[in-house]
């Protein structure tokens, strides 16, 4: 069957709109394929980035000590002063040291005290007569005394001091010996007294032989001390 011209030319406008129409789908396609997934894939990209920078920015600032701005009003007095202030959490760590304490005690020093005695002081007087009328003789005495004192200077009192005392007659020789015992004062004296003695007694000597009853810590040195009387004159 064959048309005419003029029926073809009538039903192509339809057929060049269908053709348009697909053709228009198909750059559209394109354009979605080719700029549309790619911009969106960016953006994506670049929405994750910037989260992830301003997540940073934000723990910087979060990080960041306390700063304060102020702005001051205009001229026209109307305004005041705005302050911003932005504190950071604060974040406190406290480190407890080891103190290690060592106590030493201290040291105790006793020094130990020495006894000493000085040189027995002797003097003599006459005391009377003794005896039977027939056999009446004179008599004399002898007082004594000695000082005990510590390596310090200071008196020892309350010792026992013992002496010994030996009677000589002219000739040298020892007639009697006897053993005296005396306590020391506050002062650290200690005294004897040697009496009736005889005309035939002509000298006295007395020795300090021992010291007992010392205060704790105190020792005597050991060191016998003596002195001698004689006979007082004229008799």
């Amino acid at each position: 069957m064959v048309r005419s011209r003029a029926e073809l030319d009538s039903r192509r406008p339809g057929l060049l709109r269908r053709t348009e129409r697909a053709a228009t789908l198909v750059e559209y396609a394109l354009l979605v394929a080719v700029f549309v997934v790619p911009a969106s894939a960016g953006l994506s990209f670049m929405r994750d980035s910037a989260k992830s920078k301003m997540g940073h920015v934000a723990e910087q600032v979060a990080k960041s000590p306390t700063t304060t701005t102020t702005e001051a009003g205009d001229g026209g007095g109307g305004g005041g002063s705005s302050t911003s202030t932005t504190a950071a959490p604060t974040s406190t760590t406290t480190t407890t040291p080891t103190t290690t304490t060592t106590s030493t005690p201290p040291t105790s020093t006793t020094v130990a005290k020495v006894a000493k005695t000085t040189a027995p002081t002797l003097t003599t007087s006459k005391s009377g007569s003794g005896g039977s009328k027939r056999w009446k003789s004179k008599r004399w005495k002898v007082d004594g005394s000695v000082k005990i004192t510590d390596n310090t200077g200071a008196a020892v009192n309350g010792a026992t001091v013992t002496f010994q005392v030996q009677e000589f007659d002219k000739y040298g020789n020892v007639t009697a010996t006897t053993t005296v015992t005396a306590t020391t004062s506050s002062s650290g004296n200690a005294t004897l007294t040697v009496s009736n003695l005889t005309s035939s007694d002509r000298t006295v000597k007395v020795t300090v032989t021992n010291v007992t009853g010392l205060p704790a810590g105190t020792t005597w040195n050991g060191s016998s001390t003596n002195a001698q009387a004689n006979r007082p004159a004229p008799w």
